[in-house]
């Protein structure tokens, strides 16, 4: 700094003293040969002379004093003749400060310089006309001051996906994925892009775009730029895009490696300065000028990877990217103002994350009764269970026969099965399965919608044709009838299951097997029916929850979802 000291009067006099604070982020610095020439001397926070740099709150040199003009030096100041003057005379010191602020000292550095003691040409002391001597009165113009504020190096990284293209080659590009950029009330930066996952199906490229942005105050280089290989994706070496941006492979020690099952993370040098040497490419990102900018200067590259994700996974997908070196426009290393390149620091900004879920295929079936008929001397009696397809466990259906009149008595359920699809993609139940249990019967006309198999099987293809959405269900009916016999009675479990299902992107169900008659899938499920005999007329009962009857007289342990 240059301290320079006028005389306005028109009285000669010398600026005895001079006066300097030292403000955080500067270091006084006592050895420096300017600070040495002009006589700085440290003083701590009581106005005490000290020699030690950690404690100097302030500095004063007598450099222009009359006593100081022993040492050949002109040190008077002459008085301003306004005739004879173009300007005021003055005389000038110099002091030198290091900078020690971190960069990320975001304040502004000020360092302030007054005139401590005066003396009229004869060396005595004399009042300034509209000045007090260090009383760091700021409206006096015996004082003044001085600003610096820190460059910085800050690049921050976005990542968001592009384009899906599916596994017929057609492209998708996703909305609000794009980062909008704005300044919030704090004067944070702000990047407001969807961070949902995004369905993608097993066999889909996805294309992920990484923004890196310059908002610091240097211009500068994204050098390297880092991207992780996550289970689910598969890197493609020979994809245009990933050759275009220059990514190589490195595996699990760091090393550049051309075998992708080896390979747990990418880079490339797209972006740094040695490539917009090579290839003349406008890599330099200019430092951010809120008045002149809208938003921090930026540049992207790309990258294509393959889904691998099973179907069969509900796991969201994280592939992670950040910037793993950087430097200054000269291509020296800088060093970020808050972030670490290479280091996965949660809340760094050099740094981002983008998701992806594969897409599932789920049909569920569900079997429920809905009525029991009773034809009995003629008359047909009709019962509404009130059972939905949602009850689990069922309550039982019970049917009391009268053992006189059994032989002429009729007894029919009338079953619906309704398939859903839980999934999200679209698709078809193409075949249901119905395996009948002993004891009941199968009977053509009432049911023009079934065929039989034989062995006790029937199926049906009522819904082949019909397209379900996720979300959207539809139902088949089924009537079966008792096989009329005094020794045929007890429990009958009739059971239903998806035997064969399609869909066009040719995914296979995500938790069930058509047509492999493993309970527990949700593919399958059955109805529950009881027939015993009253010594009265026939009645029907729905009895207590099935799952909590234990036996019954014939002592066969009883379970809800047995499949015969």
């Amino acid at each position: 700094y240059t301290i320079r000291i006028y005389n306005e009067g028109n009285i000669a006099g010398y600026a005895k003293e001079v006066k300097d604070n030292i403000p955080e982020g500067l270091e006084f610095l006592p050895e420096n040969d300017t600070n040495k020439e002009y006589r700085w001397k440290m003083l701590d926070e009581d106005g005490n002379e000290t020699t030690d740099a950690s404690k100097a709150k302030y500095i004063t040199t007598d450099y222009l004093s009359k006593e100081q003009e022993s040492t050949a030096k002109a040190n008077l100041i002459k008085g301003f003749d306004k005739e004879t003057m173009a300007s005021p005379e003055y005389k000038d010191v110099k002091v030198v400060f290091k900078v020690v602020a971190p960069s990320t000292y975001g304040k502004i550095i000020t360092n302030t310089a007054e005139i401590s003691k005066d003396s009229d040409e004869t060396g005595k002391d004399i009042d300034d006309k509209d000045s007090t001597p260090d009383n760091n009165n700021e409206k006096e113009d015996d004082i003044d001051k001085e600003h610096i504020k820190l460059t910085y190096f800050d690049l921050a990284l976005r990542k968001f996906i592009t384009n899906i293209q599916d596994n017929k080659g057609v492209d998708k590009i996703p909305v609000n994925r794009e980062p909008v950029f704005s300044i919030d009330k704090n004067g944070n930066y702000v990047y407001t892009h969807s961070k949902e996952p995004l369905d993608v199906e097993n066999g889909n490229i996805v294309t992920y775009t990484l923004r890196i942005y310059n908002e610091g105050t240097m211009n500068g280089y994204a050098k390297q730029v880092k991207d992780d290989i996550p289970d689910g994706l598969e890197f493609l070496p020979e994809n245009d895009t990933n050759k275009e941006y220059r990514w190589k492979m490195l595996d699990k020690d760091g090393n550049e490696t051309t075998d992708v099952s080896k390979a747990v993370s990418i880079v490339t040098d797209y972006l740094s300065k040695e490539q917009a040497d090579a290839t003349n490419r406008d890599n330099l990102l200019l430092a951010f000028d809120q008045k002149q900018m809208q938003e921090p200067d930026h540049r992207d590259i790309k990258i294509a990877f393959k889904v691998t994700e099973p179907n069969t996974s509900d796991r969201i997908i994280i592939n992670y990217a950040q910037i793993s070196d950087d430097s200054d426009e000269k291509g020296k290393d800088v060093v970020d103002k808050d972030s670490t390149p290479d280091k996965w620091i949660d809340g760094e900004d050099d740094q981002d994350i983008e998701k992806i879920k594969v897409k599932y295929f789920d049909l569920a079936l569900r079997k429920w009764v809905t009525q029991a008929i009773v034809i009995e001397n003629g008359k047909e009696t009709v019962t509404q269970t009130g059972h939905k397809p949602e009850d689990d466990p069922e309550q039982v259906v019970k049917v009391e026969l009268n053992r006189k009149k059994l032989s002429s008595v009729t007894v029919k359920f009338r079953y619906s099965i309704r398939v859903t699809n839980e999934g999200d993609i679209a698709g078809y139940a193409k075949q249901i399965r119905d395996y009948i249990p002993e004891g009941l019967k199968f009977d053509a006309k009432d049911n023009p919608d079934w065929t039989n198999e034989g062995n006790n099987v029937i199926s049906t293809r009522k819904l082949e044709n019909t397209l379900l959405q996720p979300g959207q269900s539809a139902d088949v009916e089924v009537l079966l009838t008792w096989k009329n016999d005094k020794n045929n009675l007890g429990l009958k479990v009739n059971t239903a299951e998806i035997s064969e299902d399609y869909n066009d992107k040719h995914v296979p169900d995500r938790d069930s097997t058509p047509n492999n008659k493993v309970p527990g899938e949700d593919d399958i499920d059955d109805a529950p029916v009881l027939l015993a005999i009253a010594t009265g007329r026939a009645r029907l009962y729905i009895t207590l929850t099935f799952a909590v009857l234990v036996t019954l007289a014939s002592g066969i342990v009883l379970i809800k979802k047995f499949v015969l």
